[in-house]
């Protein structure tokens, strides 16, 4: 849809391309956002985690893969401050952390890595992997 071949030709395969139209569309859609704040407050209601529990959680969920020790440090400095706003905020909630979540969400689900699926390779058989909390 963002950079499909002309269909005036015939093609074989889609070139694999990432094109900015892509991270802004997901960025400004309003499905996104409701799901980034739908998957905050589901995040915040899960019972027995703390703030860097609930990164691991998240990253996770979206991501599958634990976040490292430099991530999970900006991520929780991040939702500090972004608790910190007030005012009008995408999310349409008056709550600053379930709007610092949200906001969390959505950049993991605009991100590169949560666009892109990685196969792995023929000599590196896929393990099943366990989400916390599951």
């Amino acid at each position: 849809t963002f950079d499909g071949p002309a269909a005036s030709l015939v093609t074989g395969a889609r070139e694999v391309t990432n094109v900015p139209s892509q991270a802004l569309f997901l960025l400004n859609d309003g499905f996104v956002v409701k799901q980034s704040k739908h998957a905050a407050k589901r995040l915040l209601q899960a019972e027995g985690l703390d703030a860097a529990g609930r990164v691991e959680r998240a990253y996770r969920q979206t991501l599958s893969r634990p976040p490292s020790s430099a991530e999970r440090h900006r991520v929780l400095d991040y939702i500090e401050r972004a608790k910190k706003l007030t005012g009008k905020n995408a999310y349409e909630t008056d709550d600053p952390e379930v709007a610092a979540w949200a906001s969390f969400y959505q950049a993991l689900f605009t991100s590169a890595e949560f666009r892109f699926l990685t196969a792995p390779s023929a000599d590196e058989p896929q393990k099943p992997r366990e989400v916390a909390g599951r």
